[in-house]
Formats: C-alpha cells, sequence, structure tokens
C-alpha cells in the first residue's frame, strides 16, 4: 500500500448487492488502484465480504461489531489511516452512481475505471494542508455549476481528508451528540476552525435513498428530526431548521438549511 492516500469504503449489510451488476460504487473502480482500495466492514460480516473483496482485489478491513454506525465507522476508518500514517484518506460510500462531467451538461457515467482514477487524483491534488476537505458534487443541480469547483460548501459522501491536518485538529465524527448528520457537523466544524473546503463539479455523485443495508435500517424520521434539530442548535444561524415533506419518507420531518460559506471563520495565529 502506498501510504500516500488509501481509499476506503464502508459498508454494511449488502455485501450481496456488491457482488451484483446494480448501482454501487466498487462497479466503477479499475485495477490500478486496487493496492489502495479497502471495504471496512463488521468483523460479523467478515466471511460474507470476503468473495466481495476477492471478485473486485481490493482489501478487507474488519472492525468491531459494537461500533456505533455510520460516525463510529467513519472515525474507525480514520483511527486506521492516523496509524498508517495515511497522507490522504479518500472515504466513499458504497452505494454511490458516479458520473464525469467535461462540462456542466454532460454526464459519463464511470464504467471502465479510467474516470474514477482520474476523480481520485483530482481529489487528491486539491487536498492539502489548507484545504483539508475536498469532495464532489450531488447529481442534482449540478448542471447549473460551470465553475470547475466551488469553496466552502456542502461535502457528503465522498470525502478526501487531509489525515495530518484532522489529527491536528482532533475532529471526529462520533464527537457530536447527534445520531445522524455527523457528516455535515464535521465539514461545518472544519470550516469554523478555519480551514475551507473544496468540491469538485467535473464529478458528481447520487445514491438511492434507504437502499437496504447500511443505515436504512436504523434511521428514522425521528432520528432524522433529532439530528436535524440538534445540529441547528450548534451552531444557531448559520443552521436553521424547516419542515420537509417530500424526499426520502412521505410523512413530514426536520430538515436543515445550511450558510456553509457563513461557517468559515478566519483561523486564529
Amino acid at each position: 500500500m502506498d501510504k500516500e492516500f488509501a481509499i476506503c469504503i464502508p459498508t454494511y449489510e449488502r455485501s450481496d448487492r456488491l457482488m451484483g451488476l446494480g448501482q454501487h460504487t466498487l462497479a466503477y473502480i479499475g485495477d490500478s488502484l486496487n493496492n489502495n482500495i479497502f471495504l471496512f466492514v463488521r468483523d460479523k460480516e467478515e466471511e460474507a465480504y470476503l468473495k466481495v473483496a476477492e471478485k473486485y482485489g481490493v482489501g478487507l478491513v474488519t472492525i468491531p461489531d459494537s461500533v456505533d454506525g455510520i460516525k463510529g465507522t467513519r472515525d474507525e476508518i480514520l483511527r486506521w489511516a492516523i496509524g498508517f500514517d495515511i497522507d490522504k484518506l479518500i472515504m466513499i460510500d458504497d452505494d454511490l452512481r458516479l458520473d464525469y462531467k467535461p462540462n456542466p451538461k454532460k454526464y459519463i457515467r464511470m464504467v471502465d475505471g479510467k474516470y474514477f482514477n482520474q476523480m481520485i487524483y483530482a481529489l487528491m491534488f486539491h487536498c492539502e494542508k489548507d484545504v483539508p476537505v475536498v469532495g464532489i458534487t450531488a447529481r442534482q443541480f449540478s448542471d447549473s455549476k460551470i465553475t470547475p469547483y466551488q469553496v466552502d460548501t456542502r461535502i457528503i459522501q465522498v470525502f478526501c481528508l487531509h489525515v495530518p491536518t484532522i489529527k491536528a485538529e482532533d475532529i471526529w465524527f462520533s464527537q457530536f451528540d447527534i445520531p445522524f448528520m455527523t457528516d455535515y457537523a464535521f465539514v461545518l466544524t472544519m470550516l469554523q476552525k478555519g480551514h475551507h473546503n473544496i468540491c469538485l463539479n467535473k464529478y458528481c455523485r447520487d445514491d438511492n435513498s434507504q437502499t437496504p443495508g447500511g443505515c436504512s435500517g436504523v434511521r428514522t424520521v425521528e432520528l432524522a428530526s433529532k439530528s436535524a434539530v440538534r445540529l441547528s442548535k450548534m451552531l444557531p444561524g448559520i443552521v436553521t431548521p424547516y419542515v420537509k415533506t417530500t424526499g426520502t419518507w412521505d410523512e413530514p420531518r426536520v430538515n436543515v438549511r445550511i450558510s456553509w460559506k457563513k461557517a468559515f471563520k478566519e483561523k486564529e495565529n
């Protein structure tokens, strides 16, 4: 493994899905980066995921069954990266659709590994001490984004983290007292600490909400609403709660609007 970077994919109860040909992140990888790609799975699922790792020629790392959800899993990945002195950590959700966008109106599916590799190197190129969090844009509304990237904005599902900076700031996904939206809290906290982020517009991501496995079994309307309210109380004036009635669930729940650029604070010398 090249310690310059690692690509880590947390996954839970989706081994059969990842063995198939449907929409999932592993469908986009090529062969050249395989030595740097690792699946992170619970101990109890090691046997089920061994066949997945073998099929795609990637590594497999197990974490305790007691780890607390996706926020705990992300922290386990971060600790692993720190332990191996990884410089840049790319964390990618397991159920994504990924497209390359040579221009705002054109979408090319990453089918042969070429564009996936290009995306990884683009993420790492922009990720550095002064910009320790880099991601890619959402597919929705991406045809209106004409600049190569945006600064100080939302980043979820695909993260490239400058590990030495994250370690120095001692920021963890589990430190926030919320069941979900810890990715929002993490990115917002880094902005509050004076670290810019960059979101690349030449690549986009999309997922199927509440796909079986992952967080779908424990994410509920009540917990999602509780997370939104708590996040808004953590950062009043930056995070604004509102009632949403469309999307993942038919029933109303609390969601958030976030002033990402307003969240950034100049770092104190």
